[in-house]
């Protein structure tokens, strides 16, 4: 919370909180570990929002919900974050819900749909953030380098974001 980045963070959103929505206490951030070729290190793509409205985690009054994704090692254009442009706009995306690692998560099957899926690239260092209705999820690793992103969520005032 004492870097540069997140002072511009407070600068763009003015008030801002980083949640915790699994366990309700301290804020979360998750830092992943993406190893090279290990297929079950990435989870299928999903929307963040369907997270929340499975498990009915409330949001605050007047607050919305953002996502920072960051890359902090890998190899750039082998590994990171993959995205379905636009995809936030789609509210019609059909997914199964499954209990897995102690909360319900939502199962989203891609082949179901004719989806054009862009990884962006990012190399270590960027951030992306996004929308809690974007389709999004992360890839195997293809390079020799494991991937090394931390991410967290907002709730920023719906006015800002």
């Amino acid at each position: 919370k004492q870097t540069n980045f997140f002072y511009t963070l407070k600068q763009t959103f003015k008030e801002i909180e980083i949640t915790n929505e699994i366990h309700n206490k301290e804020p979360e951030i998750v830092w992943r570990l993406v190893r090279p070729n290990c297929e079950n290190d990435v989870g299928p793509l999903h929307t963040d929002k369907w997270f929340w409205n499975i498990n009915n985690w409330a949001i605050p009054k007047n607050k919305t919900c953002i996502k920072i994704w960051i890359m902090l090692g890998g190899e750039s254009k082998k590994c990171g974050l993959r995205v379905v442009p636009k995809s936030q706009k789609n509210e019609t995306w059909e997914y199964k819900i499954v209990k897995k690692d102690g909360i319900i998560k939502p199962l989203f099957d891609e082949k179901k749909y004719d989806l054009n899926i862009d990884l962006l690239e990012t190399k270590p260092g960027n951030a992306v953030i996004f929308s809690y209705d974007l389709l999004h999820g992360g890839i195997v690793t293809r390079g020799d380098e494991c991937r090394l992103s931390l991410e967290f969520t907002l709730f920023v005032h719906k006015d800002l974001s």
